[in-house]
């Protein structure tokens, strides 16, 4: 069958093999028809180019929303989440105001700067392989201590102040 020109169906056209068209596919009447249903959903898709509008554009599926915004926004469902090679990496937001990310062993971020501005809390032990520059104090907790790998307390400072060195004072002139 090779239908030329404009042709308008209605009701139901049943295809038993593929069919190719040269020109848009087009519903009847702007913003008004879906593209598959709930009962009957498409499998794959598959788009060439950039996917550019003036208008927001979603994907809906059962699984949840997807939508791309007018500036090239793309925003997920509130409880969607991006997975990398399986469901234990991931971007997600899990708040409003917060952003995760997420792995079972590392995340590592590999940059000649890491720029934070904010507070930075690691609940976990610091590492540091290079030097540490603060333009600021450095507080340590009560009863806490200041030290090297072979002596962790090799300057020791009470919670009332007093400062205690296990090792002699070596002092240059």
């Amino acid at each position: 069958l090779v239908v030329t020109g404009n042709q308008t169906i209605s009701g139901t056209l049943t295809v038993g093999g593929n069919t190719t068209i040269t020109g848009a596919l087009l519903p009847g009447a702007d913003d008004t028809h879906d593209l598959g249903s709930t009962s009957a959903a498409w499998q794959d898709l598959h788009i060439e180019g950039n996917i550019e509008s003036t208008d927001a554009m979603s994907i809906n599926s059962a699984a949840g929303d997807i939508s791309f915004g007018p500036s090239g926004s793309l925003t997920l469902g509130t409880d969607k989440k991006f997975e990398f090679r399986d469901d234990a990496i991931y971007i997600n937001s899990s708040a409003d105001g917060q952003l995760d990310l997420v792995a079972d062993t590392e995340i590592q971020i590999a940059a000649t700067t890491i720029d934070v501005n904010g507070d930075l809390d690691v609940s976990g032990t610091y590492t540091g392989g290079g030097l540490m520059t603060t333009g600021g104090n450095i507080v340590i907790p009560n009863a806490g201590n200041i030290g090297s790998a072979s002596d962790t307390d090799a300057i020791a400072i009470a919670s009332d102040g007093k400062v205690t060195f296990t090792q002699e004072i070596v002092a240059t002139s």
